[in-house]
């Protein structure tokens, strides 16, 4: 009689335990892979056709597969123009700029921190420190620099309508002309992104998501808000016929890895590219359109990490950038359990 209620109290534990929703996200998890690609790596850039990200000392080419580009002392940052790929690499205790696949080396007017592009513009944004502990941002015009804007927080991104280029810094956007967008200066920015329609979004720390106004040079009142703080990671996502924007978040006052702070969200885009009022961002895997099949498998993989970046590559193969476990990658890995996030 002991044995017989020793498994039926063991019966009645499982049953009790795959109903618990705690017990069947950690039954959803699946052992992580070792990434190709480890460390933090860099945020992922698009140029000729192929996918680059950088990690420590190395840049990555991706195109179905990997390859090392080159090997330098130190990797800061990456990006991407037009017409070039550049790195920010470390040179001594300053950083420099090089051209990739032209071999030189800019003449960068200080010590540079972060650049960043715009797919459709030739023109290199980039900042430097200077001596009163912040950062000039400057231009660079395949040529020659010139100063956009000084004695302002660190880079953030750029962005392109096809007329005009809006510069986000981490206290303020403005435009390539240095000019500030009204109701922009003060508040805490992490990203900015260009959407399909064209229209222009920046995302400040708090989670909120503001639309440039492009014909008054103005910041309109946020639209929606992630429910957490906002990593910067921003991405749009096609499947070929709808759209999301993608965005990373991340609550920087606690370092518990949880999926209700970290990972990212996602937030359905209208036919035109754009976004509809009263839209909010949601669970990946919890409505369709979604980058993932299993809402579970989101919660107890991905969602559990810090995002720097996120990009889909040119094969649609979705990638994410860890701050701490390396390059992760949304793919079909059939003899280790089918569609899932994992280490790349």
């Amino acid at each position: 009689m002991k044995k017989k209620f020793l498994f039926l109290l063991l019966i009645s534990i499982f049953f009790v335990s795959c109903n618990d929703p705690i017990f069947f996200t950690v039954s959803r998890e699946l052992p992580p892979l070792k990434p190709i690609i480890g460390g933090s790596p860099s945020k992922m850039v698009l140029y000729s056709g192929n996918m680059y990200v950088a990690s420590g000392k190395i840049l990555y080419s991706y195109n179905g597969g990997w390859s090392n580009v080159r090997t330098f002392s130190w990797i800061r940052d990456i990006a991407a123009t037009s017409n070039a790929l550049y790195v920010c690499h470390e040179a001594g205790k300053n950083g420099v700029i090089t051209n990739i696949f032209s071999g030189e080396q800019l003449a960068a007017p200080g010590n540079v921190n972060s650049i960043f592009g715009t797919p459709n513009g030739p023109e290199l944004y980039l900042s430097t420190s200077n001596n009163n502990g912040k950062f000039n941002i400057y231009e660079y015009n395949g040529s020659s620099f010139s100063l956009v804007i000084s004695d302002v927080s660190d880079l953030r991104g750029a962005a392109n309508d096809g007329v005009n280029t809006y510069i986000c810094v981490v206290n303020g956007v403005y435009t390539s002309s240095g000019t500030a967008i009204v109701n922009s200066v003060g508040l805490s920015f992490t990203g900015i992104i260009l959407l399909p329609d064209n229209s222009v979004f920046v995302m400040s720390r708090d989670g909120s998501l503001r639309q440039i106004n492009t014909a008054t040079n103005e910041l309109n009142l946020p639209i929606t808000r992630l429910p957490n703080s906002s990593s910067g990671a921003l991405c749009i996502w096609t499947d070929g016929v709808n759209y999301l924007l993608l965005a990373g978040l991340q609550d920087i006052n606690t370092s518990i890895n949880s999926s209700d702070t970290h990972g990212y969200r996602e937030l359905e885009l209208n036919d035109t590219g754009g976004i509809t009022a009263n839209t909010g961002f949601k669970w990946p895997g919890a409505s369709f359109p979604t980058t993932v099949s299993d809402e579970s498998r989101y919660i107890s993989s991905i969602g559990k990490h810090g995002l720097n970046s996120i990009f889909q590559a040119p094969d649609g193969v979705l990638f994410a950038s860890t701050q701490q476990k390396g390059l992760w990658s949304y793919r079909n890995r059939e003899r280790h359990g089918g569609w899932q996030w994992n280490a790349e």
